[in-house]
């Protein structure tokens, strides 16, 4: 029986969304890309319940953790899984920072899942479980595949704007018109503020919300 996983999560940078309403014809969508060096590295180790632990220099809240143990316990009450296990964060770009923590964490658990459970899964089937790629398919796509993705979002059935992790289950997935590769020689250059303000999974989502039209 499989006792340890160690999942390396790519991260990304969301460029941008193509449609931020709910009176066009689409919505959302954007262009994205995986970036070298900002992965997510997380250790699966099984046993009877679930645990969090975080050893980001800035991980998550105790909210947080409790809200993903939450994810995992209802992803268990819906299928027939049975063995538990930890999550340890070893390293990676804090939670809420743009580089698509939120989501590449749910698609790992869901890939620990089925790994410690044996169960096969597809990667549609994968990415339905996590919840995510609701708003773009950018971040579900990237976690697979890399390089870059554009894609043209979801069409619009007049619901309010919000990020992914507000919109669980995705009945049907963003349309992709665009994966390519990058170029290795390609460099990127990010700034991030040591000691800059980090918004909370409630503020995204009301910051989405008051922009919908």
């Amino acid at each position: 029986m499989c006792k340890k996983i160690k999942i390396a999560a790519p991260g990304r940078i969301h460029v941008n969304l193509f449609d931020m309403s709910k009176s066009g014809y689409r919505q959302n969508g954007g262009i994205g890309f995986c970036i070298a060096g900002l992965d997510t590295i997380i250790e699966f180790a099984a046993r009877k319940d679930f645990r969090v632990i975080d050893k980001r220099t800035i991980g998550h809240s105790d909210r947080e953790i409790i809200a993903l143990i939450g994810f995992l316990e209802q992803l268990y009450a819906s299928r027939e899984h049975v063995q538990k296990f930890s999550v340890k964060f070893l390293s990676g770009p804090a939670p809420h920072s743009g580089f698509g923590t939120g989501t590449s964490t749910r698609l790992a658990c869901v890939e620990a899942a089925n790994r410690f459970n044996k169960v096969e899964a597809d990667v549609n089937k994968i990415i339905s479980a996590s919840g995510r790629g609701g708003t773009s398919g950018v971040g579900v796509n990237t976690y697979f595949s890399g390089g870059m993705s554009i894609d043209l979002g979801v069409k619009s059935t007049g619901l309010p704007l919000a990020p992914s992790s507000a919109r669980q289950g995705p009945r049907i997935l963003p349309t992709q018109i665009l994966s390519l590769p990058l170029p290795i020689s390609w460099r990127v250059g990010i700034v991030v503020v040591p000691k800059a303000y980090r918004i909370s999974a409630e503020e995204e989502i009301n910051f989405l919300t008051e922009r919908a039209l």
